[in-house]
């Protein structure tokens, strides 16, 4: 039955590493294609100023689209370190007569407490750099400066050239 066991998990593992390389895979497409449709809708949106000003407002805030990116390749790259550690934590594991002892989890039937995740590994992310943000507003504070000079510039010239009489 030991052998069964061993063998079994031995699938199981294999098998739950190609369905996370395939899962990889896609969503690393699906990133591409979106951060790539994103972009493009970012630049033709910087011709209004007030795009350009809301654009720098959420990257100095850390609500923009960069954030939202960088939160989340935290968080996939934290996924692989927290499924490790409650794979290996003893005291999460299924240990009722007949289990397989494979399922990480067995919460809903166990009292966890305090001391249980104290070596949980915890989700890390800080906040950036304000000179780095500063740095990825430039685009939208020049293109909201030369939209305001050419669109004023413009207005006055289209009012100079009016004939009141």
């Amino acid at each position: 039955m030991e052998a069964y066991r061993e063998i079994f998990q031995e699938i199981e593992v294999e098998h739950i590493r190609r369905v996370a390389e395939i899962n990889a895979k896609i969503d690393r497409d699906y990133q591409m294609r979106r951060d790539a449709q994103a972009a493009l809708a970012k630049n033709i949106s910087r011709i209004s100023p007030a795009s350009a000003l809301t654009f720098g407002a959420m990257t100095l805030a850390g609500t923009g689209a960069e954030d939202y990116n960088r939160f989340w390749k935290a968080v996939m790259d934290y996924k692989p370190v927290i499924n490790n550690w409650l794979r290996t934590n003893p005291d999460l594991r299924d240990t009722t007569p007949g289990a397989s002892g494979v399922a990480p989890l067995n919460i809903a039937y166990k009292q966890i407490d305090s001391a249980t995740l104290a070596g949980m590994p915890q989700l890390a992310t800080g906040p950036e750099d304000f000179s780095w943000s500063v740095d990825r507003i430039m685009p939208d504070l020049i293109s909201m400066l030369v939209m305001i000079v050419l669109l004023t510039g413009g207005a006055y010239f289209a009012f100079i050239r009016c004939d009141v009489r």
